[in-house]
């Protein structure tokens, strides 16, 4: 699952580097609400050669990577295959007024409300919020992922799955995330509470992970009060 790929981005992020400049590609689609026909250029490949704080690949690289998206009804393929129970719901709301009213907001904005009306997992519907605020880091795009965010580490929090809780990559993953999004909507104040939280866990004090230089770029961002999108540091120490 996507969700779980990039919850491991973090800790292998550094030195990765991919060997193919962004392309690009006609494809063929058959819209699965309606069933209509249609061409889009997609992304078929790319280089990144480093992430911003919030994950943004750098590069040249789609970052996020096209959706196909039906050109009759704004109906955002963000998968490859849906249930005959997801086609009957999605179909519903790509027809109704609420629906409607989003149809000129970013492809990935759109696709997270899709993923709500067929309940897709928190932490997908999270991430798809992120991806939309790459496309226009707005302040309502920002704030809406921070609060999703906020929502999947409660559930995080919750699952009795997560043994060895502050060693889960999703969750480290996700605190970083949420600590990024404080910093970006300029809630410093809870930003600098989750800092000093997280700064005492001993997952985030490991040297040999980027983990500690992020806390220590956000810590001097936060002080300067400074919202603007900034690079991961490089490199381990």
């Amino acid at each position: 699952m996507r969700i779980k790929k990039i919850a491991l981005i973090l800790a292998s992020l550094i030195g990765i580097t991919n060997v193919q400049a962004h392309t690009i590609t006609k494809e063929n689609f058959i819209c699965p609400i309606g069933g209509k026909e249609f061409s889009q250029i997609m992304d078929s490949s790319g280089t990144s050669f480093g992430r911003m704080l919030d994950l943004k690949p750098i590069g040249p690289i789609a970052a996020p990577w096209s959706l196909a998206v039906c050109p009759d009804n704004q109906f955002v393929m963000y998968k490859d295959k849906f249930t005959d129970d997801e086609i009957k719901t999605l179909t519903t709301y790509v027809q109704s007024s609420e629906y409607k009213k989003i149809i000129n907001e970013e492809t990935y904005y759109r696709a997270a409300q899709l993923k709500r009306v067929v309940h897709e997992p928190t932490g997908d519907i999270a991430l798809t919020l992120l991806e939309a605020t790459w496309q226009s880091p707005t302040l309502p795009y920002l704030q809406e992922a921070l609060d999703e965010y906020k929502k999947y580490l409660q559930q995080l929090e919750y699952d009795k799955k997560t043994a060895e809780f502050t060693n889960n990559e999703s969750w480290i993953n996700a605190e970083l995330i949420t600590l990024e999004l404080e910093r970006r909507t300029g809630q410093f104040d809870a930003a600098k509470q989750r800092l000093k939280r997280l700064s005492d866990i001993e997952s985030f004090n490991d040297d040999s992970k980027v983990y500690k230089k992020i806390l220590n770029l956000q810590k001097k961002l936060i002080d300067q009060k400074d919202k603007n999108q900034h690079q991961i540091p490089a490199g381990k120490n």
